[in-house]
């Protein structure tokens, strides 16, 4: 078995992202979640805090970090204390969750023509190795075109491309499938 886990609570850790994955989710934000709250634990080990102030000083200790993404970082150990109170065997004391904005202010920017016209440009300059400049070309003409998100642009396959009926089959657009 890999550990991925060091902690006092590995075996806990590594239960509970089995538990979720039977269940169908991929998990893969939350198991690096869980890995940095593994982390944590590991380094403060010293300190002997309990499990659920553990979790707080945890939240609590990136002070750099955006709210919305400590809200994810909260929900993933708010179902980590739902799964560990299942256990009969087991006293968990879940802490008191502190209430976290869940909104971003992310404004994303859009490219003018322009815009998409001079990176194109730039594009042409790119000479090693020499395929990189149309495969540049082609990732933002489809980024561009399409509106489709990045990482899935980077998973199309010739298979996803239909040119007779100019059809582009987008596999993985959050968890659902799709045609473009």
């Amino acid at each position: 078995m890999n550990r991925i886990f060091e902690s006092s609570i590995a075996g806990d850790l590594h239960r509970f992202l089995q538990f979720k994955r039977s269940l169908g989710f991929r998990y893969a934000r939350a198991e690096f979640t869980l890995r940095e709250f593994d982390r944590f634990l590991v380094a403060s080990a010293h300190k002997r805090l309990p499990l659920d102030q553990a979790a707080l000083e945890w939240l609590s200790g990136k002070p750099g970090r955006k709210p919305v993404s400590v809200s994810g970082d909260a929900a993933v150990l708010r179902q980590l204390f739902a799964f560990l109170r299942r256990s009969p065997d087991r006293a968990i004391t879940e802490p008191r969750w502190p209430k976290l904005p869940t909104g971003s202010v992310f404004v994303p920017y859009f490219l003018s023509e322009q815009d998409v016209l001079k990176l194109v440009a730039l594009c042409a300059g790119l000479n090693r190795p020499r395929f990189r400049a149309a495969l540049y070309k082609a990732l933002l003409l489809v980024l561009y075109c399409t509106g489709i998100r990045f990482g899935e642009a980077l998973r199309l396959r010739i298979r996803d491309v239909n040119t007779r009926s100019a059809v582009l089959f987008v596999d993985t657009f959050k968890g659902l499938s799709s045609i473009i």
